[in-house]
């Protein structure tokens, strides 16, 4: 489970070096995909087995 979520930092500070490559730039920043966009939900999702309960709960509050 380490290994995976070592992965998933490393991915998220990929696309936060190419937003940041472009503003460096002076210039907008391409927009993320839907494609992404979901591929990172489901890496949030997966998340959820590794929280506390109270962490769940909190959770289960923001989505009302």
């Amino acid at each position: 489970m380490a290994y995976y979520l070592v992965r998933i930092r490393l991915a998220e500070n990929q696309v936060n070096l190419r937003i940041l490559s472009y503003l460096v730039q002076g210039k907008e920043p391409v927009p993320l995909t839907n494609l992404w966009l979901e591929d990172q939900l489901g890496h949030a999702l997966l998340f959820e087995d590794v929280l506390d309960s109270i962490e769940i709960l909190a959770i289960r509050q923001a989505e009302v």
